[in-house]
């Protein structure tokens, strides 16, 4: 992570049921960014309106270190990127990684030295290390490459991280602050 003596700018990547509340309570403390896809879901909570009830609109619009966008260009000078994109399974009943994919993509392309990147998503053992990884190797961008050279790996290994859940997501009767 980029230490300073500043606190870190957080960006959550996807705004879904595990995202937004991370969001909202991240926020609490640090200035923290929301980025999602669906235009008309960032319409929603920049306006207090949360379609997935996690969130009421109290939480949403008394929060003046949260903000919303569809615009990836605004959370590049984030120093934390969270990633909480669904894994959904095929009809095979295999993960389907198309938005862990994208969003490695996405972040690698924005990715600045001693930045810290959080995989929350439920896959199995090793998907981050052999999906995401890559990708964000491949797509840290030719200046970042060139100043980090043959710590490109080791970088990103060590700031990959995974989260334990002990979240209920989905859950509204359980909210994330009183989880220990």
């Amino acid at each position: 992570m980029n230490i300073s003596n500043e606190k870190p700018k957080i960006a959550v990547i996807g705004l879904g049921y595990v995202g937004l509340p991370l969001a909202v309570e991240f926020s609490k403390q640090f200035e923290t960014i929301g980025f999602d896809k669906d235009e008309q879901r960032i319409l929603d909570l920049s306006q207090g309106i949360d379609r997935t009830h996690e969130m009421n609109s109290d939480e949403l619009k008394k929060n003046n270190f949260l903000t919303f966008t569809t615009d990836l260009k605004k959370i590049a000078n984030s120093s934390v990127y969270i990633v909480t994109v669904p894994t959904p399974i095929d009809s095979d009943k295999k993960p389907d990684f198309k938005y862990m994919v994208q969003a490695s993509i996405n972040v690698g392309s924005i990715l600045k030295n001693k930045d810290l990147v959080i995989y929350e998503s439920t896959v199995y053992p090793g998907a981050i290390e052999e999906i995401c990884i890559p990708i964000l190797e491949e797509r840290i961008s030719n200046l970042e490459r060139e100043r980090m050279r043959h710590k490109i790996s080791a970088f990103i290994l060590s700031a990959a991280l995974m989260t334990v859940r002990s979240e209920d997501f989905g859950n509204s009767g359980h909210s994330l602050t009183p989880v220990p």
